[in-house]
């Protein structure tokens, strides 16, 4: 009977454990798709409304709100190619940057409202200059990708006529 006994507590031990891990499986299957969700409203959020991005090539007039900081920002380290750098183990290495965040408008998109554009130091110093001028309303140009991105400012005098570049 004691053996009986013990295949039973066994069993039951057993069946103990793969409710625990079912448990665990199920709770890190929830927290994945909470975490899936969280990225691709980020990403949306990039993509539609609450930054703004330019690509080369592209012009516009922004129209800057006042509201600007500096804010540290941790991003994924990236080698002079463009590569994601891992570490020993193949982790991601990140990598913490002050960048420097300006609310904007697209004048010749205003129903996108008011973004964040976020840029370097030495964008920022030139931005800098032209708003200790005065200058609210910018014509901005960008050409060239990642490390060879270069903007050209433009002041523009008034509060823009939304008729474009």
């Amino acid at each position: 009977m004691s053996n009986m006994t013990s295949n039973q507590k066994e069993a039951e031990k057993a069946t103990t454990n793969e409710s625990a891990a079912a448990v665990k499986t199920n709770e890190l299957a929830a927290k994945i798709q909470r975490n899936l969700e969280m990225m691709k409203q980020a990403r949306d959020s990039e993509a539609t409304g609450d930054f703004f991005k330019m690509q080369s090539g592209q012009k516009t007039v922004l129209q800057f709100t006042g509201d600007f900081e500096a804010v540290l920002r941790e991003f994924q380290e990236k080698d002079a190619a463009g590569n994601v750098v891992k570490d020993k183990e193949g982790n991601i290495k990140m990598v913490k940057k002050l960048r420097y965040e300006y609310r904007v408008v697209d004048i010749n998109q205003r129903d996108r409202g008011v973004m964040t554009w976020a840029v370097s130091k030495n964008v920022s110093k030139t931005i800098d200059e032209f708003l200790a001028e005065g200058f609210l309303n910018l014509k901005v140009s960008r050409e060239g990708a990642d490390m060879g991105t270069k903007y050209f400012f433009v002041p523009v005098a008034g509060t823009g006529n939304g008729k474009g570049v």
